[in-house]
């Protein structure tokens, strides 16, 4: 990712906290994608009340299901553990990813 884009995003987070609109308003005024616009507050670290995080997680363990601790990379078809604070995600082979997004932004809300 680029520098600018980057303060390209974090502009547009903060414009949209700012603003108090939801998701959905803020990013069809400004012909955006609400999973999007959602994606980035997660990714720069902005709580969803427009304030960055006072402590935005360094690490989330993730544990791949039946894989040897050896190998470098998971098999094809496993399933992967996510592990985010209290909050457990099991993600299978073929799963949605809309649906990941949408429980991934409620996640970050709570």
């Amino acid at each position: 990712m680029t520098r600018s884009r980057r303060e390209q995003w974090e502009q547009r987070i903060r414009k949209w906290q700012r603003s108090g609109m939801d998701a959905a308003s803020f990013a069809a005024r400004e012909g955006l994608k609400p999973e999007r616009l959602r994606w980035w507050r997660w990714h720069l670290g902005f709580g969803p009340r427009g304030k960055r995080s006072s402590a935005p997680p360094q690490f989330v363990e993730l544990v791949l299901s039946g894989v040897a601790e050896e190998k470098s990379a998971a098999p094809e078809g496993s399933e992967l553990e996510l592990i985010i604070g209290k909050r457990r995600v099991v993600v299978r082979p073929g799963f949605d990813a809309q649906s990941l997004r949408q429980v991934l932004a409620v996640l970050e809300e709570e």
